[in-house]
């Protein structure tokens, strides 16, 4: 299981549970089980979504003309305060990972063990009672 940081500017679904899909370069390693964080535009980090297929082609319209594949995932968590940049940068671990190095300029990022663990961490420390699956 892999934990991975999307960048969208969309207002995702806020219902849990509830599936869509989301584009992905043909180069990534992205795999069903895996988790994507999504990090919105203005917002911060504030949705966390189970990767439920594996890549594959043909698949929606907005990623294959893009020539990308498709992904499903499934809405597992809204975060009720989100993670801004200002807490990422902040962050010993994550202020030199690839999303706040190149300040969110790419689609998705896979992110290390340790930039997982101290993503995970931060999400719960501003969040008490939270719950995150592994």
């Amino acid at each position: 299981m892999r934990i991975n940081l999307a960048v969208t500017q969309n207002d995702l679904s806020n219902i849990i549970g509830n599936e869509s899909f989301w584009c992905v370069f043909k180069s990534s390693k992205i795999n069903k089980g895996d988790f994507i964080y999504f990090y919105k535009t203005k917002v911060g980090i504030n949705q966390i979504y189970n990767v439920t297929s594996d890549p594959y082609k043909d698949g929606e319209f907005e990623c294959k003309y893009r020539n990308l594949l498709t992904i499903k995932i499934k809405l597992v968590l809204n975060i009720i305060n989100p993670v801004s940049i200002q807490a990422l940068k902040n962050n010993d671990i994550l202020k030199n990972s690839k999303p706040v190095k190149r300040n969110f300029q790419a689609l998705l990022f896979e992110l290390t063990e340790e930039e997982s663990n101290a993503l995970r961490q931060l999400i719960v420390d501003l969040n008490p009672g939270i719950t995150l699956q592994s």
